[in-house]
């Protein structure tokens, strides 16, 4: 996708700010102001400046190369859960790239995708295109999904971000569009911090943080006349009982038009426990909810699982 194309999309977003400096251009898609505090249009901006960029460091463009990607040991994990027989639809609501969605599809499964990014929908669209599948993405908020898809459309739908809901508004407002969304006996798959059972949210934001490590620089790639090095920085984030670990992605952009940083924080939240988004997931009409164990080649992958 031409960086030109996908760089439209990104200057439209509100949540940035451009600063001219001699060396270059500083884009910024920090937070301006807590990141608990943010809604879904807000992060926006943040997971455009991170879509833009991994499309440029990312090397998967064919179905064998995403099928060996960890999208496809996700997949391996995920299709264990359904059953071909009685799933006529899916939505992957945070579907990227596409590239879950595009394994679904060669898997036998009717799917849709959508994703809050602007650009990594178009993303999607491009990739989608250029393997020959047929896929409708779509530009769309997890709280909108039953306006943009409408009511009752799905036996499941996926979504491996829910626990990165910033707060307890988004996390409802996404879990009732997901329950008008889904048909009567629809399941919901969602994965995140929250995991079957309680755990302390500082202990579990410290394992996160030490699992893998705090400073890290990649590259440099070079791809559609670009070249790029990514750095990213992770740190613990708290306000009052709201803990997460924020990640700084920072990418150099060297160019025709110069050199340029663009940075995107993204904040992954462990704040959420089993009985909060239980309950919340009750309070938003879902019958049951429980934990799966899937054991795959990379070992046991998690699940939640909240029906309708």
């Amino acid at each position: 996708m031409p960086n030109d194309e996908v760089g439209k999309v990104f200057q439209k977003n509100h949540g940035m700010s451009h600063l001219d400096a001699n060396t270059g251009t500083i884009t910024l898609a920090f937070m301006h102001k807590h990141w608990s505090e943010l809604d879904e249009e807000e992060l926006k901006a943040v997971w455009d400046v991170h879509w833009k960029n991994e499309w440029l460091i990312r090397k998967e463009r064919t179905l064998d190369q995403i099928q060996n990607s960890y999208a496809g040991r996700y997949v391996d994990a995920l299709v264990q859960l359904l059953n071909p027989a009685r799933i006529e639809t899916v939505l992957d609501c945070t579907s990227g790239f596409g590239f879950k969605t595009m394994l679904l599809l060669a898997r036998g499964y009717s799917v849709v995708g959508s994703d809050v990014s602007g650009v990594a929908v178009d993303a999607a669209r491009e990739l989608t295109r250029r393997m020959g599948f047929s896929i409708d993405f779509r530009l769309c908020a997890w709280s909108k999904c039953a306006e943009v898809w409408g009511a009752g459309c799905f036996d499941v739908i996926f979504n491996d971000a829910l626990s990165w809901s910033t707060n307890e508004r988004m996390f409802v407002d996404a879990a009732r569009a997901f329950h008008t969304a889904l048909k009567p006996g629809g399941i919901l798959i969602w994965a995140g911090a929250a995991q079957g059972k309680d755990a302390d949210p500082i202990q579990l934001a410290e394992q996160t943080l030490h699992s893998s490590p705090r400073i890290s620089l990649e590259g440099p790639w070079t791809r559609d006349g670009s070249t790029i090095r990514r750095l990213i920085f992770r740190e613990l984030n708290s306000k009052g009982d709201k803990i997460a670990i924020l990640s700084h992605h920072t990418y150099l952009i060297i160019d025709e038009a110069g050199e340029r940083l663009e940075v995107a924080s993204i904040a992954e939240p462990t704040f959420w426990t089993w009985s909060k988004t239980s309950t919340l997931l009750s309070e938003a009409g879902f019958n049951s909810s429980a934990t799966v164990e899937v054991p795959t080649r990379a070992g046991t992958r998690i699940f939640n699982i909240s029906r309708k």
